[in-house]
């Protein structure tokens, strides 16, 4: 957007230019062959041609673009008619309404319309000629002059005009892409997000399947028998031997206490439904997801960190890299990237390598920042620069008592 703003803004000077070149073109000439001077008429026309022209870059509705070029017509004309023997006097005026009246049109309907507008002033001019006796007749190489002027003047205009379109289209078509990257960028991390929260969601279900099968069925069991247990002791009619009887509140009491012990036990599995399994080492399964996602080959690498952190530092660790992958996928637009995980000088170091483009100049977008925010809850730095293939993303978070899980 901004490099049309500038191209637009250059066709605007280069307009303005042109026509005030026309002011000087006509001082230049003898004009006092004509038997009047028509010096001050020219200067008006050439005003209001240059205020029609501010007119045309300042608006951007096509109907009032077009009637600035179509009042601009008429003016052309009135300057030629008639063109005496200096038939190229207002060769510049011509050339800055070829100039807009090209940018006006897409190609090839710009040449076709530039053309028939040359024409039409030039043959205009010359058959209105022959009704003014005082003016003379142009010289043929001057009139060969002004065609083939006029005819490489609207050969190269038509010619920027098809580059300036074909630019255009590229640059939408990149901000689409890049638009359509985003999305997709935004919908993978939305889905890995997803398959996290539905594996713990399905591991949950099934603890309490599992919670429910031990209750149901051992439960039974241990009650079960501690009814048969007591029923007999409390009978009457049995005449039951001491020694049976001591085996059988032996019985009673171990399927008591069983009984006690696995309600406990459940119990705490019951209020416990946290998923044991960290975020660190989730991270290979996020990899793979990604790579399944992106066909962007990544290669993780622990190297000499140790397997479990505080849950605080697992969690960045885990949202760290993610960031990363997804902005090499995003802003580099890479196929490969690299994640190492060591520890240096009693620090962990996070370091992401891709192929990607690189970058100009780094401009610090959200996910860059969201990165800066979450490092500085745990003292941590991060740095980015450009390497031989494309990005290098390093990250330092200091390693204490508390960033280890005892």
């Amino acid at each position: 957007m901004l490099q049309k703003r500038t191209i637009r803004l250059l066709l605007f000077l280069f307009s303005i230019t042109l026509q005030c070149l026309s002011i000087l073109q006509y001082l230049w000439k003898d004009i006092e062959v004509y038997s009047f001077n028509w010096f001050p008429q020219y200067i008006t026309v050439v005003i209001i041609s240059i205020l029609l022209t501010i007119l045309y870059y300042s608006i951007k509705a096509r109907n009032y673009q077009f009637l600035s070029l179509l009042i601009r017509f008429v003016l052309l004309l009135v300057v030629f008619l008639p063109s005496g023997i200096y038939i190229g006097l207002k060769q510049f005026f011509l050339l800055s309404f070829l100039l807009d009246l090209t940018f006006f049109y897409p190609f090839p309907k710009n040449s076709i319309m530039s053309i028939c507008s040359f024409m039409t002033i030039y043959m205009v001019s010359i058959i209105s000629r022959f009704s003014a006796q005082d003016i003379p007749l142009p010289v043929f190489h001057d009139i060969l002059y002004v065609f083939i002027f006029s005819f490489l003047a609207i050969f190269f205009f038509t010619f920027s005009k098809y580059n300036f379109d074909s630019y255009s289209h590229m640059v939408n078509r990149v901000s689409h892409l890049e638009k359509t990257i985003k999305k997709l960028t935004d919908a993978n991390s939305g889905f890995q997000n997803y398959l996290q929260i539905t594996e713990k969601k399905s591991t949950e279900d099934e603890r309490n399947r599992i919670i429910r099968e031990i209750h149901d069925s051992i439960g039974y069991t241990l009650t079960t028998v501690m009814m048969l247990s007591m029923s007999i002791l409390e009978s009457n009619e049995l005449n039951i031997d001491n020694k049976i009887k001591k085996v059988l509140n032996n019985i009673n009491s171990s399927a008591k206490s069983g009984l006690n012990d696995m309600r406990i036990v459940l119990r705490i599995l019951k209020i416990k439904k946290e998923d044991k399994e960290s975020d660190l080492s989730k991270l290979r399964k996020m990899v793979r997801a990604f790579e399944m996602a992106t066909n962007i080959e990544v290669r993780l690498e622990y190297g000499n960190s140790p397997s479990n952190y505080s849950k605080e530092v697992s969690h960045f660790v885990f949202r760290l890299i993610q960031e990363g992958m997804v902005n090499s996928l995003r802003h580099g637009h890479a196929t490969k990237i690299d994640v190492y995980l060591f520890i240096e000088n009693k620090y962990l170091i996070i370091s992401i390598w891709d192929n990607g483009k690189g970058f100009n100049e780094l401009s610090l977008g959200i996910g860059l920042k969201g990165m800066e925010e979450r490092l500085k809850k745990i003292n941590g730095t991060f740095s980015i620069s450009n390497n031989t293939t494309g990005v290098s993303l390093r990250i330092e978070i200091p390693m204490n008592k508390e960033s280890l899980d005892e």
